[in-house]
């Protein structure tokens, strides 16, 4: 009884060990005007997001921010947090990294698990705190979109 218990358990670490990577397919977009863009040179990251807590949190209090127009103090403050979010983006353990194409796409390959976070940036001249970042199932292969308006471009 212990043995096939024992056989069973080694059984499941190794069929676990082996599990095939999941294909995470994105597309970075974006407007102008009333025209759908795809944004090429973006840098995308997929990041365990129970690891990362400290990243999810800086997103969060990112998406909450008000901001009252002509509030200088606002904007140095939102420039410091999207300084802290790539440095995190940067620095922390990846699942997998990526740079869209010239079309804008992408494809990260992790191990499988229920959800990554993706955060994609890039760094323009004329469009300071360019980012977007996703939360996205990831036990099986899966498409979907960064949408670098952050909901300006009002996607369907």
């Amino acid at each position: 009884m212990l043995k096939l218990s024992l056989i069973g358990t080694l059984g499941f670490v190794l069929s676990a060990a082996v599990m095939p990577n999941v294909v995470l397919t994105g597309s970075a977009k974006d407007c102008l005007g009333r025209q759908y863009v795809q944004v090429p040179g973006v840098t995308v990251g997929a990041f365990h997001p129970t690891k990362n807590q400290k990243m999810v949190d800086l997103l969060k209090a990112m998406d909450t921010a008000v901001y009252v127009d002509g509030d200088t103090a606002y904007m140095t403050r939102f420039e410091a947090k999207y300084a802290q979010l790539v440095n995190l983006a940067m620095t922390s353990t990846a699942l997998a990294r990526a740079t869209s194409d010239s079309a804008g796409n992408f494809a990260l390959s992790v191990t499988a698990l229920d959800s990554a976070l993706v955060v994609g940036y890039r760094d323009t001249e004329d469009m300071p705190n360019y980012y977007s970042y996703r939360i996205v199932g990831a036990r099986a292969n899966s498409t979907f979109y960064l949408d670098m308006s952050r909901g300006e471009c009002h996607y369907p």
